[in-house]
Formats: C-alpha cells, sequence, structure tokens
C-alpha cells in the first residue's frame, strides 16, 4: 500500500508550498462542500437516497424552499477542489497508513458521493490499467491520476507572461504561475528520490517553458554554427599569408547578416506581427542568402580580368558589381517576392513568417550590397598598403603575393572535373539519367507523403511533460481530446428541444465521441422530477426558465454545470438566473491515428452545429477544443503548401525573367527549384517526415535557397559568348566555386543542430540538409548540363570574358596630348570616326 502512503506525502507537501507569499489555498479552484463530521453519515451518504421514503426523495433545493436551502448553500464551506483516490478517505494520514488491499477496492467499488465534498464523483477514470473479475468489480489498477485544479482569475492574466510564443500554453495569473513553479520543482525531486514508485507529472505552464525552453537551449549550437561558417568564410577567402588574411571582412559578412536579422525583428516587431516557434529558422535562411551574397560578390572580384584589376580601387569595386550587382539582385528580389506572395496564406504561423523572411530578405540585400562593399573596399586599400590582415599599423613592405596564392585552386578543380567529366557526352547521359531516376524515387515518396502535426513534437523527449503525455496515453487510452460546442445569446426556453435534438446527435457519434456531459439531460430530468414538466412537450416562459435554471444550477445535480454557463449578470441563489450570454456542454474525442481520422471526425461535429438551425437571439453555435488548433492546421496544411509553393515558384519564374530577360534560362532555372522542391518533398517521406507547419515552413524556405543556386549560373551563362559546352564552362568554373561555398557553408552551420531536441531545429536541419544537396545537384550540375544542350544565345552585349561589350562611341577618350600651352581641343566627328577605324583617337589641334 505504498504507493498510497506516497500519494498522501506528496499531497501533503503540494499543500505546504510557498511562492511569493501565496500557498495552494489561496489559488484552488473551491467550489461547496457538503461537511459531514459524523462517521455514520459518511458510510451511509451513499444509500441516503434510497433509505427515504418516496415523498423526502424529491431534490433538496425544491424539497426545503428557496430561502432555507439558499440560507444551507450560503452557509456551506468552500473547499479547494482535487480529484485524487486520498478524497476516499478524507485525507486520513492515520486512516491511509492502515489501509489494505480489500479495503481499498470495496471503496472504489462502493463509493459514489465524496465524503469530502458531498458530491456525486466517479474514481474510476483516476485509475489506470484497470483490470476486473467476470462481475465487473475493480480487482486492481496500475496507474493512479491526482489533479489539483487552479483558479485563474483571466482579468489578472499578463498575456505578455503568460503562454508561449506560439499560443499554445496555457494561460494563468501571477500568483498561479509562480506557485506552479514550486509546484514543478517539487515533483521534480520527488520523482528523482522515490524508488517505490515512479511519478510522473505536469503542470498548467509546463507546455509553454519547455517548448519555449527548447528553442533557446540551442542558441549554442546556431553560435557555433555561425563559427563553423566564419572558419570556412576564411579558408575561402584569405591566403596563406599575413597581408591577405581577411578576418575582418568576413566578420563584416556576419555582422552584415546578423543587422538584417535584427532589421527584420524589429521592423515587424514594430508593425505588430507576432513571433513564433519556427521564427527561429529565420537566421539559418539569412545566413544561407547572406553568406551566398557573400561569395558571389568575392568571387566576381577574383574574376576580374589582369586588365580590370590594375585599374584604380573604386573602379575595380564598380566592375565587380556591374555582374555580382545583378547576380544577388536577381536571386534577393526573387526570394523576396515569394516569401512576399507566401504571406498571402490563412495560416497565421506561415503569413507571419513569410512576413519576417521578406523583410529580412531585403535588408540582407541591402547591408550585402553597401556595407559589406564598403567593408571590402577598405580590405583591399589595406591589402594594396601591404598592412598586417589582424594588426594594421603592421606593414609589410618587402611582401609579394606568392603565385600559387594568387591562383583559384577551386576554379582548376571545376574547370577540370566539368571539362573531363560532366560536360563530356557519357558525363551529360549519366547527369540525366541520374536526375530522372531520383525524380522517380522522389515522386513515389510525394504521393506516399502525409499531413500529421502533434504539438508534442515540440517538448523534447527526456522531459517530464513528454514522459507525462507517454504514460498517460498508455494507461489512459480511452482519454481523447476533449471539446465543446457552445451557444451564444439564444431564447433558451425556445430552443431548448433544438438543443436537446443537438446533444441527441452528439451522442449517436460514438464511434469518435464519448463522454458527453449535457446540462441540457439533466435539467430536464431535474424539471421532470421535481415540477412535473415534460420539456419535450411543453416549452417554458422565459420567466420559468430563468427559475428553474437557477434552481438547477445550485442543486446537487446541477451544481457541477454552473462552470458551463456565462450570465448578463450575477447569479444568486433564490433569484430568477439573468439572461443567458454564453453556454456549452462538453465531450470527448476517441483516439486517433491520425489526420485521415480526426480531419472526418472534425469535419463531422462541425457539421451537427452547422445543422442546429437556432431562430433566436444571435443564433450563435460552433463546436471548439484545444485541440483544434492542430486539427485544423493539419486539414488545410496540404492544400496552402502546394498553394504557397506554386505562388512562389510563379513568382520566381516572373521576377526571373524580368531580370536575366531570357525565357530559355528562366524555363530552365525554374525547372531546377521544381526539381529541388520535388526531391526535397520525396526524401521527406523517406527520413518518416511530415508535412506540418514546420515542414511547409521549411519548403517555403526551399525556394529561396535552391533558387539562388540555379539563377546565379543561368545569369552568368548569359554573359558568355561562344559554344554552348564552352560557355557552360566558362560558367561552371567561374560561379561555380561561389555557389557551392554558399551550400556548404550553409550545410556546416547547420550541422550542430544535428542533434538538437527541438522539434523545429531537427526538421529544418533535416530539410536545409536535403535542399542544399539536390539545389546545389541541380544548379551546379544539372543546369549546366541543360545549359551546355538547349541553352540560349548569349546576350548581344556579351564579351568572351563575361564582360560587356560597348559600341566605340561609348568607349573613354584617351588623354589629350597639349603641343602647345594655348590648345583647342575640338570633338570628333562621330560618324567620321565609326567609319575609319584607323582615325587616332587624338583628335587636337593647336592654336
Amino acid at each position: 500500500m505504498c504507493d498510497f502512503f506516497q500519494l498522501e506525502e506528496i499531497h501533503g507537501r503540494v499543500k505546504g508550498i510557498s511562492a511569493d507569499g501565496a500557498q495552494w489555498s489561496d489559488i484552488c479552484f473551491r467550489i461547496p462542500a457538503l461537511t459531514l463530521s459524523s462517521p455514520r453519515r459518511r458510510r451511509d451518504l451513499n444509500h441516503l437516497y434510497d433509505s427515504l421514503p418516496p415523498k423526502y426523495k424529491s431534490d433538496p433545493s425544491v424539497a426545503l424552499g428557496d430561502s432555507i436551502y439558499c440560507a444551507f448553500i450560503e452557509a456551506l464551506e468552500r473547499k479547494c477542489l482535487e480529484r485524487t483516490l486520498l478524497d476516499l478517505w478524507s485525507y486520513n494520514r492515520s486512516a491511509i497508513q492502515s489501509l489494505t488491499k480489500e479495503g481499498i477496492l470495496e471503496k472504489l467499488n462502493k463509493t459514489r458521493v465524496s465524503p469530502v465534498f458531498g458530491h456525486p464523483m466517479d474514481y474510476v477514470p483516476l485509475l489506470g490499467g484497470v483490470e476486473r473479475n467476470a462481475s465487473g468489480v475493480i480487482v486492481s489498477a496500475k496507474s493512479l491520476l491526482t489533479f489539483w485544479v487552479v483558479h485563474v482569475n483571466f482579468s489578472n492574466v499578463d498575456y505578455e507572461k503568460s503562454g508561449n510564443l506560439a499560443g499554445t500554453g496555457d494561460l494563468g495569473d501571477a500568483k498561479s504561475l509562480e506557485w506552479e513553479i514550486e509546484f514543478s520543482k517539487l515533483l521534480s525531486s520527488f520523482a528523482a528520490n522515490v524508488t517505490a514508485i515512479d511519478v510522473y507529472y505536469t503542470s498548467g505552464r509546463s507546455f509553454a517553458d519547455i517548448s519555449n525552453n527548447a528553442m533557446f537551449q540551442d542558441i549554442g549550437k546556431l553560435l557555433l554554427g555561425g563559427f563553423i561558417m566564419f572558419i570556412y568564410i576564411q579558408l575561402q577567402l584569405s591566403k596563406c599569408n599575413w597581408v591577405e588574411l581577411r578576418v575582418y571582412l568576413g566578420m563584416a559578412g556576419m555582422v552584415s547578416i546578423v543587422l538584417a536579422l535584427i532589421v527584420s525583428y524589429g521592423f515587424c516587431s514594430m508593425l505588430g506581427i507576432f513571433f513564433g516557434p519556427v521564427h527561429h529558422s529565420l537566421p539559418f535562411l539569412l545566413l544561407g542568402i547572406g553568406v551566398d551574397d557573400m561569395f558571389i560578390i568575392m568571387q566576381n572580384f577574383f574574376n576580374l580580368s589582369p586588365a580590370e584589376k590594375i585599374k584604380p580601387l573604386p573602379e575595380k569595386i564598380g566592375l565587380m558589381m556591374q555582374h555580382a550587382g545583378a547576380s544577388i539582385t536577381v536571386t534577393s528580389l526573387t526570394d523576396f517576392v515569394a516569401f512576399a506572395i507566401g504571406s498571402a496564406t490563412i495560416l497565421p504561423c506561415l503569413q507571419s513568417f513569410c512576413l519576417y523572411a521578406a523583410v529580412g530578405i531585403l535588408a540582407t540585400y541591402f547591408f550585402q550590397s553597401t556595407f559589406f562593399v564598403a567593408c571590402l573596399t577598405w580590405d583591399e586599400r589595406r591589402i594594396e598598403q601591404k598592412r598586417n590582415g589582424v594588426a594594421f599599423c603592421i606593414k609589410h613592405e618587402d611582401f609579394e603575393p606568392n603565385i600559387y596564392h594568387r591562383k583559384q585552386i577551386s576554379k582548376t578543380i571545376f574547370g577540370s572535373l566539368y571539362s573531363n567529366y560532366v560536360l563530356t557526352t557519357p558525363g551529360k547521359v549519366f547527369v540525366l539519367l541520374l536526375t530522372a531516376g531520383i525524380t522517380a524515387i522522389s515522386l513515389w515518396g510525394n504521393l506516399h507523403l502525409r499531413q500529421e502535426f502533434d504539438q508534442m513534437w515540440f517538448i523534447p523527449k527526456n522531459t517530464h511533460l513528454a514522459n507525462f503525455s507517454r504514460i498517460k496515453t498508455h494507461f489512459y487510452p480511452e482519454d481523447g481530446q476533449e471539446a465543446a460546442v457552445y451557444m451564444g445569446k439564444l431564447n433558451y426556453s425556445i430552443e431548448f428541444r433544438r438543443i436537446q435534438k443537438l446533444v441527441a446527435e452528439f451522442r449517436k457519434q460514438d464511434d469518435i465521441l464519448h463522454d458527453v456531459k449535457a446540462w441540457s439531460e439533466e435539467f430536464q430530468k431535474y424539471v421532470s422530477d421535481n415540477h412535473h414538466i415534460n420539456l419535450q412537450r411543453q416549452i417554458l416562459s422565459d420567466a420559468e426558465f430563468s427559475r428553474f435554471i437557477s434552481k438547477f444550477l445550485f442543486s446537487p445535480s446541477g451544481a457541477i454545470f454552473e462552470k458551463d454557463f456565462r450570465f448578463d449578470g450575477k447569479l444568486t441563489c433564490g433569484q430568477p438566473a439573468p439572461p443567458v450570454v454564453l453556454s456549452s456542454f462538453e465531450f470527448k474525442f476517441r483516439i486517433f491515428s491520425g489526420p485521415e481520422e480526426h480531419i472526418p471526425a472534425l469535419r463531422r461535429v462541425r457539421n451537427l452545429t452547422e445543422q442546429a438551425h437556432f431562430r433566436t437571439g444571435d443564433k450563435f453555435v460552433t463546436v471548439w477544443g484545444k485541440i483544434f488548433a492542430n486539427w485544423v492546421t493539419d486539414e488545410v496544411i496540404d492544400a496552402e503548401m502546394y498553394r504557397n509553393l506554386a505562388l512562389a515558384m510563379f513568382c520566381v519564374m516572373i521576377s526571373t525573367f524580368i531580370l536575366i530577360a531570357n525565357v530559355r534560362t528562366c524555363l530552365l532555372v525554374l525547372l531546377c527549384v521544381v526539381l529541388t522542391l520535388i526531391d526535397v518533398g520525396g526524401m521527406m517521406f523517406f527520413w518518416d517526415m511530415t508535412i506540418d507547419i514546420v515542414s511547409c515552413v521549411g519548403l517555403v524556405l526551399a525556394v529561396g535557397l535552391c533558387v539562388d543556386y540555379a539563377a546565379h549560373i543561368g545569369l552568368t551563362f548569359m554573359t558568355y559568348v561562344g559554344s554552348k559546352d564552352h560557355r557552360a564552362l566558362r560558367t561552371i568554373r567561374e560561379t561555380g566555386p561561389a555557389v557551392w561555398n554558399g551550400g556548404i557553408s550553409t550545410l556546416l552551420a547547420l550541422s550542430v543542430l544535428a542533434d538538437s531536441d527541438a522539434h523545429v531545429f531537427i526538421a529544418f536541419f533535416k530539410i536545409f540538409l536535403l535542399v542544399v544537396v539536390f539545389g546545389l545537384f541541380n544548379g551546379i550540375v544539372l543546369l549546366p548540363v541543360l545549359l551546355s544542350l538547349i541553352g540560349p544565345k548569349p546576350y548581344h552585349t556579351a564579351g568572351e570574358d563575361g564582360t560587356e561589350r560597348r559600341p566605340k562611341i561609348y568607349q573613354p577618350r584617351e588623354p589629350v596630348k597639349f603641343i602647345k600651352p594655348k590648345v583647342v581641343v575640338q570633338p570628333p566627328d562621330v560618324a567620321l570616326e565609326l567609319l575609319d577605324k584607323s582615325t587616332s583617337t587624338n583628335d587636337a589641334a593647336a592654336n
């Protein structure tokens, strides 16, 4: 019987909790209790009404009269509501310590009225793993449930401190929240130190606290990922000497991303756009896009021709941005438009995230093209002055770059790999066949990918809430999700039959519902037994309904339903009830295996309320449960995801067409984006992932990342002349390393989240890994092959080295040679200059 000894000890310690001056007696929910001090009265309470003569069996709220009964009710002690088996022995410590198995089973099987409260009480739902004999009598149980019911004063709730970022945490006032902290500490200590029994617990604030902590506990990993990315940036941008060490330039690139993140969070928060758990993935998106932009800028700087590299620094920066600016503009604009369109979704969380992402992408583009470029200019000036890359005050006067330092190994590797393998005829065939195979497998996976979301996924598996949920589901498998039907300002006397019909329809749905608790059924029985009125045949007047409902809610049989009503005024014993503002009845869903079961169940109960057809008052009726937030998401997420992806890809096509200005290239870029999304979606199935709000956001992010990989290649291809094979090879040699570095650096930053406990981070790691792998494959392997086969002609201004060819009329003039102190410079005849190419460009005539 040690279970009950330990349970009694827990009960005593919980009552002794003091948090910020508040004890259990200060924050508990109280109900009237019929105190029976006599042992005989407690013993005979379950048989009281059976032993009375029939004329005394009427409800005391009717038999005693209003004045006597209400005086009795007002004199009753209001006790803290707890649901526990200790109630059977009135929390008597000595009685509990002397318990025997036979005594416990007798109490469980025979007690119907609470000895503490004097109200009807069913104790069986508190037992788990119940075993019964052939007669249906309980003979054993494997678990016990105990509830402490807290009173929440919603007028004192601070919505900034209560709940969690997702709005899924239970609300509470300051006192109850502080008390729950101490409650959790006490149960945690007890569970760790007691070996005789296993203790599992939860509180109203557990979900909010744990889900928030799960998000922030991995911030250290995010910082570590950023550091790894910084090291990789240094390896790619710096040379093995003190002068060309670009430590501060790499920092400037990372600072640009941080500034963009601050702008996104600050600007959107200023506009009142809410921040949710999935928003913690925004740094990953901006890291991926920002670092990709940085590598593109630097690659174009390294790709300047020998003639361009000897020009003054401002001109070199201008020539660099002539190419890099167009490239990052294409990708940033397409990303921005994709997320801006995605914000049109009906899912608030996805809508909010898309707005944050759109602002963040614009800010990233701004800071990379201004702040980072300015820092690059300063850094190049430092290198020209041969100053140390760490300590600027140190100058290396004898520094001469080694020929190997100037050589870009990555360009050599890409050039050799593609010229000898990928862009050969066998290589192209292999790439196309490999793409077809991956696409076929991914399409099969997409067809079997299903939508499902469980809010417990946000809870790490080793937390007390996860353990409690697992044990409760195991021992109480029939305890499905709770919900209720809510009715508004109706004429309840006229609508009563329709209310009863609605309740009856809910009871018929026993394949999906159970435990329907409706006040209307008990009210009808109360009126019939005590006032001999059949409410199915007779309609009460408004005055009669107000009088009877008031009596009912203060009666022993109806007091339990008082919580199901809200009145336009105070409900007073002995007085007619004020007009009803809101009423409800509760029920529970059965346990469902997934969306294929709970979505039809949700739609069925919705249809029942829509068919109620109330005709009076505001006619309001609806069904709602806390779990509906997840179920409604499951209901619409599938269509919303494909809708948003389709809109995003349409926007990608339009924006890339405007900026790249070639239909065929735009279609090939779009094809790579589509193939990447198909590959990612298909592999999600093989990785046991489902379509939920997190993966939906991840797939929208995939559009933003994979379009970058393809668009850079497509745009660069259009700037070279020559055969398609030659242009494809030049493109991959000059731009491929930057795209590769952008993808790999993103992957390195995310790799530290592989063992995260947070569902959001785990899901984004998996999706980003798939996006980087398939995005890079389609962007720098498949797309060059397609361009070499069916690529369009280059821009008419394209040059051999990727620079823009301009008519000679726009070429800068050679300096004028002065022959005498006074000269007159006459402009050349443009027409003659174009005809005679051998004419000198110096057209100065002396006076």
